[in-house]
């Protein structure tokens, strides 16, 4: 009873304002009984809302696509140069 109350209030709280687009129509297998709901915020966050009512639980997970390709490469020449550096020092003083 508390939950329903609650989900309520913050539909009735929330500004949709800040949404930019919805999509309810996001593709599920036929044996999934849960609702899902796609938004694209006003500063261009996509987010998706799953709400399954068999569950006391409740989670939430962030996925950021951050860095670029330059920082990768540095990393790598980075790991490569260490690695050579420690088989001449382990090869020099026979380790």
């Amino acid at each position: 009873m508390f939950r329903n109350q609650f989900s309520e209030s913050i539909a009735v709280n929330m500004s949709t304002e800040r949404v930019e687009k919805r999509c309810d129509d996001i593709i599920k297998s036929q044996n999934d009984d849960r609702l899902y709901r796609g938004l694209v915020l006003t500063n261009k966050m996509k987010v998706i809302l799953i709400s399954d009512s068999t569950t006391d639980k409740s989670a939430v997970a962030m996925d950021i696509n951050a860095g670029n390709y330059i920082i990768l490469l540095f990393y790598s020449i980075l790991m490569i140069f260490i690695r050579t550096f420690l088989k001449s020092f382990c090869a020099y003083y026979k380790l």
